[in-house]
Parts: C-alpha cells; structure tokens; sequence
C-alpha cells in the first residue's frame, strides 16, 4: 500500500514537473516585436509642492526629458504657500507655476485664479 502511495505521488510529481518545462519552452520563443505608433494625445502633469526648492529642479529637468513630444505635454506645478524660490525655480525651467499665498487655504483645492 506504501508502494502505491509512492508511485501516485511520483506520477503527479513527474506531471507537474513535465508541465513546467513545457512552459519553460514557451518563455524561450520569441515574441513579434512591438508596433510603434506616433505619440497624438497631449496631456498635462500636475505638481503639488511646499517648499520644494531643492528638489523641483531636478524634477523639472527629469519632466524635460520624457520619451514624449515636449509640445503635447504641460507641466503645471502647484506651489501652495511657498516661502522658498519654488515658483522662480519653476519658470527658469520653462514651466508653469500656480502661487497660492493664503495660508487659511493650505493644503486645500484652488478654484480659480488664472492658472
């Protein structure tokens, strides 16, 4: 009886076994290579920051550099009550900033003002 048991569970081992090298075959076919179709949709990349001087240089520069037309993307940074040079760090970059000075509004949703 112990015997059988053994043999039952080498057969399902063995199953098993078989049909994870037969997906292990399928891995090594290669696959057609991928249509390329022109970038057409523009879209817009919205940045919140407080006082991030040291860092949204670098952030612009990476945001410069997306595998994407530069005329079909905007980047709009929100500086909402910066008392740092976020917002001049931004426009030396090319970008738009929206300045938000009211600090009973911080941290909440800006209506409207122009940006």
């Amino acid at each position: 009886m112990f015997q059988a048991i053994l043999i039952v569970m080498q057969v399902v081992l063995a199953v098993v076994g078989i049909y994870q090298f037969g997906l292990s075959l399928f891995g090594l076919y290669k696959k057609k290579s991928k249509v390329h179709y022109e970038p057409k949709k523009s879209f817009a990349i919205l940045v919140a920051a407080h006082n991030e001087e040291k860092v949204v240089g670098a952030l612009m520069e990476n945001l410069k550099h997306l595998n994407y037309p530069r005329e079909l993307y905007d980047v709009f940074v929100i500086c909402d009550n910066c008392t740092d040079r976020t917002a001049e760090i931004v426009r030396s970059h090319g970008m738009h900033a929206c300045v938000r000075n009211n600090p009973n509004l911080r941290g909440r949703a800006m209506l409207s003002n122009g940006c």
